[in-house]
């Protein structure tokens, strides 16, 4: 995604959260759908700069490294004031 490339894959688990259908890729359950998502690839129905960007603006490290850093950050906390505090 962060190329501008669309993305084809299931339409199960984490990719219902990071793929959206015919903006950055296609979510697909059975065979006929993958080979309508390659062809729709193929021909450029999906924008690559719209792709590239949504990926970026979910995805990028500037974007990520805030939630690690928040992760992080109450993991810090597990011991000190946190879960095992009476």
């Amino acid at each position: 995604m962060l190329s501008g490339t669309p993305v084809i894959t299931t339409d199960f688990g984490v990719f219902t959260e990071t793929v959206v259908n015919g903006l950055n890729g296609y979510r697909c359950r059975i065979h006929k759908e993958f080979v309508k998502a390659a062809d729709d690839c193929a021909v450029g129905c999906i924008n690559h700069m719209a792709c590239r960007n949504y990926a970026l603006s979910r995805f990028s490290t500037e974007i990520v490294k805030h939630q690690y850093h928040e992760y992080y950050e109450r993991l810090h906390t597990l011991f000190k004031d946190g879960w095992y505090q009476k």
